[in-house]
Order: structure tokens, then sequence, then C-alpha cells
């Protein structure tokens, strides 16, 4: 059953936050139930492997052919695998200040592509969130380079140098005469908080129309852990980036505008889950709005649109489940 989609209750962030809850624990109930049906109860977490740092690596897990397309069934009544667009004004998030969200050059192109082809979305800025830890590699640089229409050796060697050729191509891209570090930054040792004092974390690089287009450097901590393998830890996750957003913001005098974190309708079912859990914290109002499968096939060049990547399905889940449980505490605090 397709239940009515809760971004109708976004304007009332507690409303919200139990309506995505709501949804997002029955459908992993659903998905539990399909993919172990001798054991139901089993814990998700046991049957949902988590994801990778890039999610294409994602090994995903053993299914029949009737397990993949009632499992698809239930994930997309959460955005998985959906074709069309969910826009800024499809969710009524009019004049807000967008949150870019960092990966493939693809990826984030078609994120801004989904926020500035929406002519009455007329964001008040737009927040590019990218790492600079992650190394593009040589399959990804012949893919950014086509999608970019640029030299394979231009290609950034980091996802943070491939979003300042991403935000080139963006229609309507201004590039600044010269960047500028803001005078914030936030400490990935003290749950995120936003101080005062310019550490690179935040540059400006140049605008679109009237709103400035800004580099946000997700940092985080790398270490090797007891197996020697290299890990890493307090990287912000989205619901993290929303509120440090949201810190500047205030900070600025500005309370009321809301804010939108694009994303792929892939990731969609977690992401939702971290928007509702950021918009209880901040008290504003926060959507989710998502490219679908065709916009994707037509910056990628593609004539068919791909169907949602099932390897990326069982991460997704497992990720969305550490979520929910996040907005549950949050919740029963509030």
């Amino acid at each position: 059953m397709i239940m009515t989609s809760p971004e109708f209750s976004a304007e009332n962030p507690r409303q919200y936050a139990r309506e995505i809850l709501n949804q997002s624990s029955r459908v992993i109930s659903e998905a539990v139930a399909i993919v172990s049906p001798d054991n139901p109860g089993v814990s998700p977490l046991d049957i949902f492997p988590a994801p990778k740092e890039r999610r294409s690596d994602d090994e995903g897990i053993e299914l029949t052919e009737d397990q993949e397309l009632r499992l698809r069934t239930c994930a997309a009544e959460l955005g998985f695998g959906r074709q069309s667009n969910r826009s800024m004004s499809e969710l009524g998030l009019y004049g807000g200040h967008v949150i870019i969200e960092g990966g493939y050059a693809h990826k984030m192109l078609a994120e801004a592509l989904l926020v500035v082809e929406d002519q009455s979305a007329d964001p008040a800025s737009i927040v590019i969130s990218v790492t600079p830890n992650r190394q593009i590699d040589d399959a990804e640089r012949e893919i950014t380079a086509r999608v970019l229409g640029i030299e394979v050796a231009n290609v950034g060697k980091t996802e943070y140098e491939v979003a300042r050729q991403v935000a080139n191509t963006i229609p309507g891209f201004e590039k600044a005469e010269f960047e500028t570090e803001l005078p914030y930054r936030y400490d990935i040792d003290d749950e995120f908080k936003v101080f005062g004092g310019s550490n690179g974390q935040f540059t400006s690089i140049g605008r679109v129309g009237h709103a400035p287009v800004i580099l946000l450097r997700v940092d985080r901590e790398d270490y090797i852990d007891e197996g020697g393998d290299h890990q890493y830890r307090n990287q912000p996750d989205a619901a993290a980036l929303i509120k440090i957003v949201d810190s500047i913001l205030r900070n600025n005098g500005d309370t009321i505008y809301p804010i939108a974190f694009v994303t792929s309708g892939t990731y969609q079912p977690s992401r939702e889950v971290d928007g509702a859990r950021a918009a209880l914290s901040v008290n504003r109002k926060v959507g989710i709005p998502t490219y679908g499968t065709e916009l994707l096939a037509l910056v990628k060049g593609e004539s068919i649109p791909a169907p949602g990547p099932v390897n990326q399905l069982p991460g997704e889940f497992h990720k969305m489940v550490l979520q929910v449980q996040r907005l549950q505490e949050v919740i029963e605090k509030s």
C-alpha cells in the first residue's frame, strides 16, 4: 500500500519525525520478512550488511528473483528506484538553503540540476558537501571526464577537487574572481559544534543567480583498527551537516528559511530519517529533494534509465535501521 508521503507534515518537525519513523519502521519490518521469511524477527542489522564508503562497492546479498522484486517494491515506497524527481517546489522548500550531497560527479551534477532547473525553488544558498579523503579511481575518472566534458587527465584527484569542476558545469554558475574562506569551522571531536574562525572547511567559490555556492569540506578522523585495516570515524552524516548549516544560518539571524538536503532517490530512505532527526533538533523545516533515475540517465548520457542498484539496497536498509534507532531516541527525549 502506498502511504501518504510525510513531507506534507514537514511544517511540524515533531509530527514529521513521527510519520517518518512509523513509515520507515514498517518498511524495514516488511523488508526483513521478505529476506528472512523463516525468521522475520531477526535483527535487520544481521541480514543487511553495512554499506561501503563508495556504495557502488557494496556486494549486496543473495536474493531470488521474487525476493528482489518484492524488496524493490517495498523500498520504492521510500523513493528507491523512482524514475521521476522530487523537487524543492514539490516539497514546499521555496527560498531554502540547499545542501548538495557529495559523491560521483554525475550524482552531484544531477542534484544541482534538480535545484537550478526548478524555476520556483529560488534557493538562498547552495552548499556542496564533499570529502577530500575519497580518491577518484581510473574507472570513475573516465565517467567524470565524459559527464563534465573535460579531458581525463584534468579530472580532480579527490571528490573535493571534482566538486569544483562540477560547479563550473552548473547552468548559471558564475565563478568568483577570488575564492573566500568563510569565518566558520566545525569540530569533529565536539559533536560538530560550529565556532568562529576559518580553517578552510567553508569556501565560497561563486554564485548561481543571487545564491552563493559554497564548498563544505567533510572532515573525519582516519585510524587503523586492531586488525590493521584503515577505518574512519567522526565524519558528519546528513543530519549533522544539516545542523552545521543551521548553526551558521542562525549566527546570521536566519531561523526561518528551510533547508533542503538534496540526494538520490536511492538514498532517500535513510536521508529522510536523517532529515527528520535534524528537523527536530533545529526546529526548522527540512526536506529531502531527490533526483530520479531519468535525470541521472540524462546527465550520464544514457538513453534508458538504469533501475535502482539492488546491490546498494541492503546497505541502505542497514543505514536506515541505525538512523531510525537514533530518531527514536531523539523523539523520546524531545
